[in-house]
C-alpha cells in the first residue's frame, strides 16, 4: 500500500514538512538509541529504547517526507505494505545519517 493510499483511508495525514521538527525527532532517536547501549538496562529496557528510537526515526522520515500519523481513539497502528515505502524510508533515515541495522528494524516490528 503506497503512502498516498495510507492518507486515502485515513491512517496518515498529508503535512508540510518541518525541519525543525524532524530534526528534533532524530535527536531524540539518538539518544534513545545511545540509552540503548546503557549496559546499566535490562535487556527488556535496552530493546524499549531501541523500538523507541526506530519508531522515532521512522516518523522523522515520514514527516520529511510529507506525512504525519494519523491516531484517533483506537492509537496509532500505521501498515506498510511493500517494498518501496520502505525503501523511501531507509533513504531518509540514510539522508539525516541515522545508522541502522536492517535486520534490527524487523526484529522491533516483529516484537512490537
Amino acid at each position: 500500500m503506497s503512502l498516498e493510499n495510507l492518507v486515502k483511508i485515513g491512517q496518515l495525514e498529508p503535512i508540510t514538512p518541518d525541519a525543525h521538527d524532524i530534526n528534533r525527532l532524530l535527536e531524540a532517536a539518538r539518544r534513545s538509541l545511545n540509552d540503548a547501549q546503557l549496559s546499566g538496562l535490562s535487556a527488556e529496557g535496552r530493546f524499549e529504547m531501541a523500538y523507541k528510537a526506530i519508531m522515532q526515526s521512522a516518523n522523522a522520515a515520514l514527516q520529511a517526507s510529507g506525512f504525519t500519523v494519523h491516531e484517533d481513539e483506537r492509537g496509532v497502528l500505521v501498515d506498510v505494505n511493500g517494498s518501496e515505502p520502505l525503501r523511501k524510508i531507509f533513504q531518509t533515515l540514510a539522508s539525516h545519517h541515522l545508522e541502522y541495522e536492517t535486520a534490527d528494524l524487523v526484529s522491533c516490528v516483529y516484537q512490537g
